[in-house]
């Protein structure tokens, strides 16, 4: 609420200046604040009337989360057939499979990787391994490592030597469950298609998964002929944008410039010094936008460092208190505690996503573990009710990690 009222203030201050080309943001402000509270008020209140609900919710967000991961091998299986399954991109790193719910699903995927790590699901982390291999993307694969390194920093800091090496044991052989999945989706695949497809899969390398992400981060000597070959045409776009966003966060530092702003007011600076040389007749035509890399620079550019200072004291208290839940030396161990607090941390590292944005299904995912986290005694706000019993019947989370 908070925030919404920081980002709505900047934007209606935005909107009195600019005019008319504000009332699109202003819109999709709105729909932010309904789609995000609406999300929690449903699900926090829902829980507290019925608390066998949240068991009901944790296997529904179960089984999309093994179709999403599903739906990406699928795509990947099908370009071999010649068949059309959502989207795929080869280029001269390989096959990057992405399925019908387009590039974004990667975050998705890693969503859903950390909850069945973070719950010892040995299976499902061979798949989601495997998904999240076949994207080809970088991204959400450094926001896994740095959660992952602040778990352990928390871990630290709350277990002694011996209970910290243990459980960390048990999370290093999960570990390698995800690591089994990368490698088998990173054979390179088979050409099944009719002989015209087959010509044209032919003239490309038919890399996939870590093959290819490792290709991704190295120079190419076809960079001149297909700019995703590799890392470093996305990284230029990113820092450009990142550049833009902060020379607006510092003409306006205090209450920003309104939401989606980065798209809508970069003219205000020199621009063209910080994009790539590819970009700028884009950006001139208006054929393409700079934008929010991720989540932490729209709060800065949207509502300024008011409401980046607010956002991120509200993440850490969330961390923190989501963490204090988790206790692997209890059994049987309720799997939505865990779950929901690894979703709240990763969200923090997105650091090449922003999914703070009307529609987005990460935000939507993201406001349903910060829900869970309300409803499981989060001390962020003052309703929280204790309904480990009720849900710990919930099998889908492996209890191993949770006994000594």
């Amino acid at each position: 609420m908070v925030i919404g009222s920081l980002l709505s203030i900047s934007s209606v201050v935005a909107a009195l200046q600019l005019g008319t080309q504000w009332y699109l943001p202003l819109g999709m402000l709105f729909f932010l604040g309904v789609q995000g509270l609406g999300t929690i008020v449903c699900v926090v209140a829902r829980g507290l009337q019925k608390p066998d609900a949240l068991v009901s919710l944790d296997r529904a967000i179960q089984v999309a989360g093994v179709l999403i991961c599903l739906s990406v091998v699928s795509a990947h299986i099908g370009y071999a057939y010649g068949w059309k399954f959502g989207e795929v991109q080869q280029s001269w790193s390989g096959i990057r499979s992405f399925g019908p719910l387009g590039d974004g699903v990667a975050w998705l995927v890693a969503l859903f990787l950390a909850r069945w790590w973070l719950c010892g699901a040995r299976g499902w982390c061979i798949l989601g391994g495997a998904a999240l291999a076949l994207t080809g993307s970088i991204g959400p694969l450094v926001a896994l490592c740095l959660s992952i390194i602040a778990l352990m920093v928390l871990d630290a800091w709350r277990y002694s030597g011996r209970g910290f090496l243990s459980i960390w044991k048990r999370r290093a052989i999960i570990a390698t469950w995800v690591g089994f999945g990368m490698i088998i989706a990173s054979f390179q695949l088979p050409d099944f298609a009719s002989d015209g497809q087959a010509e044209q899969l032919a003239r490309l390398p038919r890399h996939s998964g870590v093959t290819i992400q490792v290709t991704r981060l190295l120079p190419s000597r076809h960079q001149g002929d297909d700019h995703t070959s590799n890392a470093s045409w996305s990284a230029n776009e990113r820092l450009g944008n990142i550049l833009i966003s902060f020379d607006l966060v510092r003409h306006h530092w205090l209450l920003g410039t309104g939401y989606g702003s980065t798209s809508l007011r970069f003219q205000e600076v020199p621009w063209r010094a910080y994009v790539p040389t590819d970009f700028v007749e884009r950006y001139e035509q208006g054929i393409w936008k700079p934008y929010a890399v991720n989540a932490w620079i729209q709060l800065a550019v949207s509502g300024g460092l008011v409401a980046f200072g607010v956002g991120l004291w509200i993440w850490v208290r969330f961390v923190v208190a989501t963490h204090r839940r988790i206790d692997f030396w209890s059994e049987p161990r309720d799997a939505v505690d865990n779950w929901s607090f690894m979703w709240v941390l990763l969200a923090g590292f997105m650091l090449t996503s922003d999914w703070l944005l009307a529609f987005n299904l990460t935000f939507q995912l993201i406001c349903i573990g910060i829900a869970i986290a309300q409803v499981h005694g989060s001390t962020v706000l003052p309703l929280s009710i204790n309904l480990t019993a009720s849900a710990s019947e919930n099998p889908d989370c492996a209890p191993a990690l949770g006994r000594a």
